[in-house]
């Protein structure tokens, strides 16, 4: 009888082993993603602005182009893809004017099943802005994508900082 519990409690271990490691993989891949996105995402940093006149010019087809070419369909979901599109967030075309910019991932945290907040840390110019977005992610063609971001906190930070560049411009033209 005593090698019976035995038995159930090994089963019982390795159930939960199996059931932990099935968690952390899951929440790597999540967080994976969701740098892998913000990687993508600022790296419209490097439009050239023949490359941002060719997107404004040649409306919508262009945008739909960009978004192709960037590969932006592997990490969002097609719904929150034309959300970011509506939002102008994608293509971010305040990205490209800024010369002194970078940023960093603080802290990705899960709040529940699929949702996260990062906290991000922008740098543009000497100042520096700390963000918070909440993501949501879900399996969609059977991957992991993000099905919701909000990105309006930082495209008001970068709305203001390019303000601040034309301002500088004008006073020094």
């Amino acid at each position: 009888m005593e090698k019976f519990y035995k038995n159930i409690l090994v089963l019982f271990l390795c159930i939960v082993v199996i059931i932990a490691a099935y968690l952390a993989y899951s929440l790597s891949f999540d967080k994976k993603l969701i740098n892998s996105f913000y990687d993508l995402y600022f790296s419209q940093k490097d439009l050239k602005e023949d490359q941002v006149d060719e997107i404004l010019y040649n409306l919508p087809e262009s945008i739909e182009d960009y978004i192709e070419e960037k590969n932006f369909a592997e990490y969002l979901t097609k719904n929150c893809l034309d959300q970011l599109t509506k939002k102008r967030n994608i293509p971010e075309l305040n990205l490209y004017k800024l010369d002194d910019f970078s940023y960093e991932i603080d802290d990705i945290k899960k709040l529940s099943k699929g949702k996260y907040r990062t906290n991000l840390t922008v740098y543009i110019s000497g100042t520096n802005e700390k963000i918070k977005t909440d993501i949501r992610v879900k399996k969609e063609d059977g991957k992991r994508k993000i099905d919701y971001i909000n990105l309006k906190d930082l495209q008001k930070f970068l709305e203001n900082a390019n303000l601040k560049i034309n301002k500088n411009n004008k006073r020094t033209d």
